[in-house]
């Protein structure tokens, strides 16, 4: 075990750059960092890896081989098959890193998996392709490229060609003590915008509430998350429908305010439950528990219902 300790990347490079060639550790490898390491942080972190090689000329470290970077102030942890992270000589810190094969980055209780990620700290840039999936306790997403603005806290998760991306979200339980309750369901590409606390889905959107089997379709969907990252609204537009047990309804828009449990149709609204009694309006409000039935046609819309007589 070859062991490296120094306060910053320059005494690094004095180091190790005593030749023009690249430098070669065959053992396996530990390196302290005092500096902002890959990419998150101004203090250290700790790096190992089985093997090691500099180069002077390109400004790179490369560090193959059961590689994982811990930062213990931030709880992260890094694992990868692969790593070449590049020093930006006006700076002398870490600007790059590009991890490749196996890559698994650990924070607290978020997990993220992806086959290739590559960081930029003067872009706030992270992208993450293959396989790449996100876990928390308070969302799941599944898709096949992901790239992210860490100073804006905005990205795009995209699928591959005829696939789609998958996600998990929540709504409260309903009562305090209940258990959240799961919201999920699938799409064509999701943007994520951390700050605003919302979440857009587009192309072909399927949306499952599990604590009722009901679903919906739509073009695209809005998601509003409140402080505890609860869903709090969904705002569906274009060619909505969704199928409950003992009810169906499409409107052009529809809007689900979680808090008040009512779903308002906006558009060519109709509504059509078990009994085969349908209405329909420019705008209807129903409860989204079906056997509350339908409050109202809204703002004196006209309404016209149909009830079978037998």
């Amino acid at each position: 075990m070859v062991y490296l300790s120094f306060i910053s990347f320059q005494t690094l490079l004095t180091n190790l750059f005593v030749q023009q060639k690249p430098h070669f550790f065959l053992l396996p490898v530990v390196i302290l960092l005092a500096l902002s390491t890959i990419l998150w942080a101004k203090n250290s972190a700790t790096v190992t890896s089985e093997r090691m090689a500099v180069d002077k000329g390109s400004n790179t470290i490369l560090l193959e081989g059961k590689v994982v970077a811990i930062k213990k102030a931030t709880d992260l942890r890094v694992e990868t098959d692969r790593m070449e992270m590049t020093r930006d000589p006006s700076t002398d810190q870490i600007s790059k890193a590009e991890a490749n094969g196996n890559v698994v980055v650990t924070e607290k209780e978020r997990v993220l998996k992806s086959k290739w990620a590559f960081f930029d700290r003067f872009q706030s840039r992270a992208e993450l392709k293959g396989k790449v999936s996100i876990q928390s306790e308070d969302y799941q997403l599944r898709g096949e490229y992901i790239r992210f603005n860490t100073e804006s806290k905005k990205g795009k998760i995209t699928a591959l060609p005829m696939k789609m991306v998958y996600f998990d979200f929540f709504r409260k339980g309903e009562t305090e003590d209940a258990p959240r309750r799961p919201v999920n369901g699938k799409a064509k590409e999701i943007v994520i915008d951390e700050k605003a606390r919302k979440v857009l889905l587009s192309g072909n959107v399927e949306v499952i509430d599990t604590s009722d089997t009901s679903t919906f379709l739509t073009n695209r969907a809005t998601i509003l998350f409140d402080a505890s990252k609860d869903v709090q609204e969904i705002i569906a537009n274009g060619d909505f429908s969704m199928v409950q047990e003992g009810r169906i309804s499409r409107a052009d828009r529809a809007i689900f305010d979680y808090q008040r449990e009512i779903v308002d149709l906006i558009g060519n609204a109709y509504v059509k439950d078990e009994e085969q009694v349908e209405i329909e309006s420019s705008r209807i409000e129903m409860y989204m528990d079906v056997e509350r039935g339908v409050l109202q046609g809204k703002e004196n819309a006209p309404v016209r219902v149909e009830i079978p007589l037998n």
